[in-house]
């Protein structure tokens, strides 16, 4: 059946093109063009900033605990 065909009996099941075309003329709802991704994955950016975040404040806390233990160690001695 060719795909005229199909869209004539009703067979075609795909979704149409969205209004993203202006980025991706073949993109489709759930595509990979960065638009589509971009809606589709804002929970999970926003998910991997945060945890980017807590390591970064992580890291530094420990980063000056170790400062001040080496300083206090040069003074010491």
């Amino acid at each position: 059946m060719t795909f005229d065909a199909a869209i004539l009996h009703g067979k075609e099941h795909r979704e149409p093109y969205r209004k993203s075309a202006r980025f991706d003329a073949t993109c489709r709802p759930g595509g990979s063009c960065p638009y589509c991704r971009g809606n589709r994955a804002h929970k999970n950016d926003l998910k991997i900033l945060s945890a980017n975040e807590a390591i970064n404040e992580f890291l530094g806390t420990i980063e000056k605990r170790l400062w001040e233990k080496w300083e206090k160690d040069i003074i010491d001695d």
